[in-house]
């Protein structure tokens, strides 16, 4: 990992790709040439203390509310839980409401038994 900061962001996209110049904030690790292609994830803004979970694959733009089966104490049963969301990246959702600190939840597709309640897991 090398932290960097954004220099320029070219305007256009190509391949749904945008290509970003970075400054680094420490030379180079060996073995790495400056005209390398990289991966990288580039942090906009930072919640502390915020409630967060991995995007659900089936979460739509813009909702406020999504559905999970959240995992009761002994984990045997799963009950439908109503989730309030707030900001969102490619990677994280924010929970602002629905669920607390330690809960566990099931974010696979579970939209046939979604007039279910409660589901026994086995």
């Amino acid at each position: 990992m090398i932290q960097a900061r954004v220099e320029r962001i070219d305007p256009g996209v190509r391949n749904r790709l945008v290509d970003v110049d970075l400054a680094l904030e420490k030379p180079l690790p060996e073995g790495l040439r400056p005209d390398l292609s990289v991966a990288s994830r580039i942090e906009i803004d930072r919640i502390e203390n915020a409630l967060k979970l991995p995007r659900p694959a089936l979460l739509e733009d813009g909702s406020e509310r999504f559905t999970v089966f959240r995992l009761t104490e002994d984990e045997d049963r799963a009950m439908r839980t109503q989730l309030q969301l707030g900001r969102r990246s490619a990677r994280e959702v924010e929970v602002l409401a629905g669920l607390a600190e330690g809960d566990r939840v099931i974010l696979a597709d579970m939209s046939d038994w979604l007039d279910h309640d409660e589901l026994r897991l086995q």
